[in-house]
C-alpha cells in the first residue's frame, strides 16, 4: 500500500509539473528572450591563444547556472549539487535529493584592427558546451551527511581565429588556428554538517583530448592559394586533484567559507603531426575565501563575495627527455574577486546578478571583468529551472614583436557572451 501511495503521489506531482510548465511557457520564453537580447549585442570574443606545447586551456567559471548568475560564486552559498566542484562542503546545505543538468551556448565574434591602412577583419564561431551534470544523495535521515557525484568541464580549449597577411595593401595569405575540446572532471564528493560547521572533500578525476590545428596559406594572385602548410596537435591529458572545503555558520545571517586545492600533477601524451611525446605539469595550490550575508535569516535574499588566490608563479613543466620540472617564466600569481546577489521576487521567481574580475596568469592584457545576471524559476515542487548569462570585454594590443601570433600593429577588440540553462529535479 505504501508503494501504491508513493506511485500515486509521483503521478500527481508529474501532472502538476506538466500543467504548471505549460502555464509558465510564456514566462520562460519571455525571460529567455530578454536574456538573449541582453547578451546577444554584437560583441567580440576569443579565448586565450592556446599554447601548443604546454596545452593550457581557459579555466571554466560558473559551475551551475545559479553560480554563474551570481558572479560565479559558490564557496558559501548554493542550493544545487554542482556546488561540489566549487566547495564540496556546500552539499550539506541542500535539504533534499537533487539532480541537475546544465548546458550553455557561446556565440563568438572577434574584431582585429591594424594601425596601418589594412581593413579590419572578423572571426566568428558559435558552439554548445556542457556546464554540469550532478547529483547528491543524503546519507542520513537528517540530511547532514551527503554524497555527491558530478561531471564538469574544468578547462576549455575552444578557439577559432583566422589572421590575414597583407602585402602592398592586398591580402597575401592567412594563418588559421582552430582549437577544440575540453578538460573534464568526474567528481565524487562527501560532506558533513553540524549546527556550526560543514566540511566536505571532493576528488576531481581530470581527463581530456583537446586538439589544435595551425594552418598557413599564401596567395599567388588574388585569392588563389599558392602554398599551404598545416600542423596538427592532439593531446591526451589526465590527472587528479583534491578539493577540501568548509563552511562556518556563526549566525543565521552570516556564513564563512574556505576551500583549499593542493597542487596536483597532470600527464599529457601529445602528438604533433607524425611525432609524439609525453610532458607533465605541476599545477599550483589554490585557496578560496567566501563570505555570505543573508537578509532576514537563511532566506533567498543574500549578498556573497568570493576571493580565489591562485599561485600560478609556481606552475612547473617537465618536457619529454627532461629529468626535473622547470618553472614557466612570466607566469604570475593571481587573485580573483567574485561578487553576487540573490533576491526573491516571489516564491517561484528569484533574481540574481553579480560580476567577477579574472586576471590572467601570464600577460596582463588578458585580464577580464564579467557582468552576470540570471533568474531562478520554480516550476513545481520537484522541478525548477535556472537561466544565467554573462558578458565581458577586453581591448588590447601586443607591443612585443616576438609574440607568437599577433603582429605589433594589430589591436584586438574582444568580449565574451554566454547563456547557460539548467534544470534541477528534487525529490
Amino acid at each position: 500500500m505504501k508503494r501504491l501511495k508513493f506511485l500515486k503521489n509521483v503521478v500527481v506531482d508529474f501532472q502538476s509539473t506538466l500543467f504548471t510548465a505549460i502555464k509558465n511557457c510564456r514566462l520562460l520564453f519571455l525571460i529567455f528572450t530578454i536574456l538573449y537580447s541582453l547578451f546577444s549585442i554584437h560583441c567580440l570574443y576569443a579565448f586565450t591563444y592556446p599554447d601548443a606545447v604546454i596545452g593550457l586551456g581557459d579555466p571554466v567559471t560558473g559551475s551551475g547556472a545559479r553560480s554563474l548568475a551570481m558572479g560565479s560564486t559558490g564557496i558559501t552559498s548554493s542550493n544545487e549539487p554542482s556546488v561540489m566542484f566549487i566547495n564540496p562542503a556546500g552539499l550539506a546545505t541542500i535539504d533534499s535529493k537533487m539532480f541537475s543538468f546544465g548546458f550553455g551556448v557561446v556565440p563568438v565574434t572577434e574584431r582585429v584592427d591594424t594601425t596601418s591602412k589594412d581593413a579590419p577583419f572578423y572571426n566568428s564561431q558559435s558552439y554548445f558546451h556542457l556546464n554540469n551534470i550532478a547529483i547528491n544523495y543524503p546519507l542520513s535521515k537528517s540530511g547532514n551527511a551527503q554524497f555527491g557525484l558530478g561531471f564538469f568541464p574544468a578547462y576549455d580549449f575552444q578557439y577559432r581565429h583566422k589572421k590575414y597577411n597583407y602585402s602592398g595593401g592586398k591580402r597575401a595569405g592567412f594563418k588559421k588556428i582552430t582549437g577544440e575540446g575540453a578538460f573534464y572532471s568526474i567528481t565524487p564528493a562527501l560532506s558533513f554538517k553540524t549546527n556550526f560547521i560543514a566540511m566536505g572533500i571532493a576528488y576531481n578525476s581530470l581527463s581530456g583530448k583537446p586538439k589544435l590545428e595551425i594552418k598557413d596559406t599564401t596567395y599567388a594572385a588574388g585569392t588563389i592559394a599558392e602554398a599551404s602548410t598545416k600542423t596538427v596537435l592532439t593531446a591526451n591529458i589526465s590527472g587528479g586533484q583534491l578539493n577540501i572545503g568548509t563552511i562556518l555558520f556563526p549566525s543565521d545571517n552570516i556564513r564563512l567559507g574556505i576551500i583549499y586545492k593542493p597542487g596536483f600533477e597532470v600527464e599529457n601524451k601529445y602528438k604533433i603531426d607524425t611525432s609524439s611525446g609525453t610532458s607533465k605539469y605541476r599545477y599550483p595550490d589554490e585557496f578560496g575565501f567566501g563570505l555570505a550575508y543573508f537578509f532576514g535569516g537563511q532566506g533567498e535574499n543574500k549578498i556573497v563575495a568570493d576571493f580565489l588566490v591562485k599561485n600560478w608563479a609556481s606552475f612547473k613543466v617537465k618536457y619529454e627527455g627532461q629529468q626535473s620540472y622547470t618553472k614557466i617564466p612570466g607566469f604570475r600569481n593571481c587573485t580573483e574577486l567574485h561578487i553576487g546577489a540573490e533576491h526573491e521576487i516571489s516564491q517561484d521567481v528569484v533574481l540574481r546578478y553579480g560580476f567577477y574580475y579574472q586576471p590572467y596568469y601570464a600577460a596582463r592584457e588578458f585580464e577580464k571583468v564579467f557582468f552576470t545576471a540570471g533568474v531562478g524559476l520554480g516550476i513545481s515542487t520537484i522541478l525548477s529551472v535556472d537561466i544565467a548569462g554573462e558578458y565581458g570585454k577586453r581591448n588590447y594590443r601586443f607591443i612585443d614583436s616576438e609574440e607568437r601570433f599577433w603582429a605589433p600593429d594589430q589591436r584586438v577588440d574582444e568580449s565574451i557572451k554566454r547563456i547557460v540553462v539548467q534544470g534541477k529535479l528534487k525529490w
